[in-house]
């Protein structure tokens, strides 16, 4: 299961959690849908800062492709 199967998951946990504590309505229904369009936007952010990061390192490894940028590449990665 990849990280995007597990965030699903952890949010389907949530929102079960969430609806059993309105049927005990220890919540206004107002905060649960407050406390929903958070998990939401939390959720497009990681997934946007996943994207992202991803791009970048696809974009990073084309420039890697000729010998001397392998070697480069690999130094640099040594360092760190």
């Amino acid at each position: 299961m990849g990280i995007k199967g597990r965030k699903m998951t952890n949010i389907a946990i949530q929102q079960n959690h969430l609806h059993s504590l309105i049927k005990r309505q220890h919540f206004s229904k107002q905060y649960v849908e407050c406390l929903q369009l958070k998990a939401v936007i939390w959720q497009r952010k990681t997934y946007r800062a996943i994207s992202s990061f991803s791009a970048k390192s696809w974009i990073f490894l084309q420039g890697v492709s000729t010998w001397g940028n392998w070697v480069y590449f690999l130094r640099t990665m040594l360092v760190i």
